[in-house]
């Protein structure tokens, strides 16, 4: 594979990647950034959509770096070597790996994965940590569920605390991004979806519900859950209980519990 080397901050290409750390930016163009030799080797492992691969003299210096450039060398993506200042500019971390890349964002639709009828699938309403979003991708992955879905209120997906907290976990399920939740919960109950939403305004506690082959959990946003025109469609209202003093737990932590009872585990 050809590569070039960047060592201006002029270079039109550089300063088009510059501006992927803007949301605005990333939506206009469909793309953002991946760092770090994991998430890399995820990415290639899952065949996403690379537009390029960016790395610093830095790579070589870290345990799997020379691995992961030969890798590389042997796939089809325009590859480019960027001055360590540079590519300090262009990273998020603050201990870079030296290796970063620049991908197109996948498309996934709302109809096209509801038809898959998948068994479990997760529905975040508002979520506003980008640690949270991706911690709770992680999750669902390791738990076993088919797909996310996130309201139009839900943090950037694209955020790079978000993909890290994902640890790859982004690439492996269909996350389907601005969903209007009150007629997709209709549509939900419609396909004999079991609707479990996460809530305190209930008496039920998530072990003492039966839960069907086919579920979808709701989980709302961290200071105020889910909203009261969602919870009146679920099918199920449950609460995780608080055997302490703390008001309330994590979102994230309190979808884990509910996923992994959901599933029978």
């Amino acid at each position: 594979m050809l590569e070039k080397k960047i060592i201006s901050v002029q270079n039109f290409q550089y300063k088009e990647w510059k501006k992927l750390h803007q949301k605005k930016y990333r939506n206009q163009k469909r793309k953002y950034f991946i760092e770090g030799i994991k998430m890399l080797e995820e990415a290639i492992k899952w065949n996403n959509s690379f537009e390029a691969i960016l790395y610093s003299s830095k790579l070589f210096d870290v345990n799997g770096g020379k691995e992961l450039y030969q890798k590389l060398l042997k796939i089809d993506i325009p590859i480019f070597e960027l001055k360590h200042t540079l590519f300090k500019e262009l990273c998020f971390t603050e201990n870079s790996q030296g290796i970063m890349a620049v991908l197109k964002q996948p498309s996934y639709f709302l109809k096209d994965v509801l038809d898959e009828d998948f068994s479990s699938i997760i529905v975040l309403e508002n979520i506003q940590d980008p640690g949270n979003l991706g911690t709770i991708i992680r999750t669902a992955d390791a738990a076993g569920f088919n797909a996310v879905f996130l309201s139009k209120g839900c943090v950037d997906l694209y955020n790079d605390k978000t993909l890290r907290a994902t640890m790859g976990s982004f690439f492996h399920l269909p996350i389907v991004q601005g969903v209007e939740l009150e007629r997709f919960i209709c549509d939900l109950i419609e396909k004999e979806y079991q609707v479990v939403g996460s809530s305190l305004h209930t008496d039920y506690y998530y072990h003492k519900v039966e839960y069907s082959k086919k579920k979808a959990l709701i989980i709302g946003n961290e200071s105020h859950g889910i909203s009261q025109a969602v919870e009146k469609l679920c099918t199920n209202l449950v609460k995780v209980p608080i055997l302490g003093h703390a008001e309330s737990l994590n979102a994230a932590i309190a979808a884990g519990i509910l996923m992994y009872k959901m599933q029978g585990v």
